[in-house]
């Protein structure tokens, strides 16, 4: 999880811990507002591959599913599109399922 300051920016910043909060599968991120936060997932595995599907949530919960993605053990993966948050915006994010549909993480952001 990084904030990039434009699309230009390709190395970005990590989010810092304490501007996260954390609960069962769901991480609640305080970003900056204007800045391009983008998401890459990596498969931890040494033994298996995965499949997962990222899911954009809108702020009024409708959900917008990307294609399924295989990872083999050790391979990272962007997600689609960074997200933008700007002054006096609603809570939006991703949300990771399950090649089942099952959500198995929530990354949500607020200002």
């Amino acid at each position: 999880m990084k904030q990039h300051d434009g699309k230009d920016d390709e190395e970005g910043e990590h989010i810092d811990t304490h501007r996260i909060k954390k609960g069962p599968k769901l991480r609640l991120y305080s970003v900056d507002p204007d800045l391009l936060i983008r998401v890459t997932v990596k498969n931890l595995s040494s033994t298996r591959d995965i499949s997962l599907m990222p899911v954009y949530v809108k702020d009024n919960g409708e959900e917008e599913p990307e294609d399924i993605v295989e990872l083999k053990s050790g391979e990272c993966f962007e997600l689609p599109f960074p997200l933008q948050k700007e002054a006096g915006e609603e809570e939006d994010g991703w949300a990771i399922k399950d090649s089942e549909g099952k959500t198995v993480l929530k990354l949500r952001f607020t200002l």
